[in-house]
């Protein structure tokens, strides 16, 4: 066994510095807590940029949707003025066929296509009616 000197020698060899590792344990803790809200943050970062590229990517789809049914509706005034046009050239026929079926005694009724072209022009009335409401509702989206 080692005399009392010689242990005294030996624990003034040892560091003077007590080490805590209670306080290494708290700080290490601390660390590991911190790299762990970051990371998490850093996920959330990630998913928001993700995101936004989705979202951006759709919303440029919608503009060309929009871009489409805008292009669709120009045609579709041009069908629309074409159908409310009918109106001027039934009406000269009409009285044309009026005027033929009285000279044979006839009624304008009885003449082939007449019934129809009156059909047709109330189609076209309502189609235009359609039309007219479809442009308007095409107007409602904007980017």
């Amino acid at each position: 066994m080692k005399t009392p000197n010689e242990l005294k020698k030996i624990y003034n060899r040892l560091p003077k510095d007590k080490t805590e590792l209670a306080i290494h344990k708290v700080e290490l803790n601390l660390v590991q807590d911190l790299d762990k809200l970051n990371d998490e943050i850093q996920d959330d970062i990630d998913g928001a940029k993700d995101l936004e590229n989705e979202i951006d990517s759709q919303a440029a789809k919608i503009r060309d949707l929009i871009d489409e049914l805008r292009k669709t509706a120009e045609e579709a005034k041009d069908y629309q003025e074409n159908l409310k046009g009918w109106g001027s050239e039934v009406k000269a026929l009409e009285t044309k066929v009026k005027a033929a079926a009285e000279a044979l005694g006839a009624k304008p009724g009885d003449v082939k296509g007449y019934d129809f072209m009156k059909s047709q022009l109330k189609s076209a009335s309502e189609a235009s009616k359609d039309m007219a409401y479809w442009i308007k509702f095409s107007n409602k989206f904007k980017y």
